[in-house]
């Protein structure tokens, strides 16, 4: 018997909106989830990665930000199996379907929220009862690797940085197997895969298991970031079926096993047990976004971390040297993020526009392509939908899961100050475009001759 069910799930909620505090998009999180009334049992254990607390219940957590990096961290929610089964049936007992629920925490990014979904596992188990054979066997994958019998995309390195794919691990316990596991690709890629004992593993757990299971084999795929987005983005688009025959065949474009019958792997035909296993031959490759969005904020922010480093540097070569490797790309074509950058200074960061806003004729197109750019984005470069009828969809679903709690798209005024806490007058276009005249000289002498004299 195959069965499929997500094994993990990490959420994550951002906001730039200026009347938002901690608590209010906690609130927010949880009546989208459908646990507001649940979180009073939720027991605060502790701090987490940079979280101010950790709430923890049934093996699904909650991670709260201090108000110093609210803006930076949001609030983020993580479900194990475990907190995913208990999880699906809390959601049942109220009627509620899980596809509803993901559909509703994308639904938020129309409201200016910037939802994203940071980690998803997904598990499809061979489970062998009585006097059944099993499809899936850990023997089986061993032999394939052995003989070179399989493709896979998921690569790692090797201590002596060759690439290899597999990485076997056998855990013993007084002589006694209690772990095995086989995994492709490295676990802190985009994509990995690995395949384990489940029933070695509920043995070492102490946690009951059927009698008449003779036989559990897992393989389980890992996604991070973009793929991670794309799962969930096909699970709220597509039926069940659907859906278990898509993640099929993202399973078999990723990792396959084959019979040596053609010196082209690639056109080797597929060993009938794997292919019974998924229930398909077929591939199909994850919708990946086309390009990261870039703000000037962001920018602003990553050219704060290495301002020491390009201090020092121009220490070394001296201010002048400096400002003549800038002008050398300044007739540069810009690329697709540079002139995404240019587009969110202009927009947001200049002091016409500024007071356009604060007069009430900023327009409302802008605000909304700036939430769309930055919240909406990574839906649409992930989803298998064309962006007009993405965009249909997550407006049909906002209306349908949030309204009805007296919520409103309303587009949000963009804070005073960025996150870098920058203003249109700390970096003006001049500075790089204007012709040097004896002021800037005698700037950059003087500059050159007190950073000389620190070293």
């Amino acid at each position: 018997m195959v069965t499929r069910q997500f094994d993990w799930l990490t959420l994550s909620c951002l906001t730039e909106r200026e009347d938002y505090t901690v608590d209010k998009l906690l609130t927010e999180v949880l009546v989208c989830l459908h646990i507001e009334d649940l979180f009073p049992m939720f027991t605060c254990v502790g701090r987490g990665r940079f979280y101010a607390a950790v709430y923890r219940y049934n093996d699904i957590s909650v991670k709260v930000p201090s108000e110093a990096r609210f803006t930076k961290q949001g609030i983020c929610v993580e479900f194990s199996g475990n907190g995913l089964a208990f999880y699906q049936d809390f959601l049942k007992q109220r009627g509620i379907e899980l596809r509803s629920i993901f559909k509703a925490w994308r639904a938020m990014s129309v409201g200016g929220l910037f939802t994203r979904v940071t980690r998803v596992d997904y598990a499809v188990d061979d489970v062998t009862k009585n006097d059944g054979t099993p499809l899936l066997t850990l023997r089986k994958i061993r032999n394939c690797v052995k003989n070179h019998e399989f493709r896979s995309r998921l690569s790692m390195r090797n201590d002596i940085d060759e690439p290899t794919y597999v990485e076997p691990t056998r855990s013993f316990k007084n002589d006694i197997l209690v772990g095995d596991t086989i995994r492709f690709g490295h676990r802190r890629s985009v994509v990995s895969c690995k395949f384990y004992d489940k029933k070695l593993e509920q043995q070492k757990k102490h946690l009951a298991i059927p009698d008449d299971v003779i036989s559990w084999v897992r393989c389980e795929f890992e996604f991070h970031d973009s793929r991670a987005m794309s799962v969930f983005n096909a699970f709220c688009d597509y039926s069940d079926t659907e859906f278990a025959s898509h993640m099929s065949k993202v399973f078999n474009n990723y990792i396959c096993f084959i019979n040596s019958d053609d010196i082209n792997h690639s056109r080797c035909s597929v060993k009938r047990w794997w292919s019974e296993f998924l229930g398909t031959a077929e591939k199909q490759s994850l919708t990946i976004p086309k390009f990261k969005p870039s703000t000037f904020s962001g920018v602003s922010t990553w050219i704060d971390k290495i301002a020491p480093t390009l201090v020092n540097f121009i220490r070394c070569v001296g201010p002048l040297a400096f400002m003549s490797i800038l002008k050398k790309h300044l007739n540069d074509e810009p690329s697709v993020r540079h002139k995404q950058l240019q587009e969110d200074f202009f927009l947001f960061c200049s002091q016409e526009l500024r007071e356009k806003r604060d007069s009430n004729t900023f327009s409302h197109d802008h605000r909304y392509d700036y939430v769309k750019r930055c919240g909406l984005d990574p839906w649409i470069y992930t989803s298998t939908q064309s962006e007009t009828s993405l965009l249909l969809t997550l407006q049909k679903d906002y209306k349908r899961y949030h309204t009805v709690n007296g919520l409103s798209w309303e587009p949000f005024k963009v804070k005073e100050k960025s996150v870098a806490q920058l203003r249109y007058d700390d970096y003006p276009p001049e500075l790089l475009t204007a012709v040097d005249d004896g002021d800037d000289l005698e700037f950059y002498s003087d500059f050159y001759e007190v950073s000389h004299a620190t070293v």
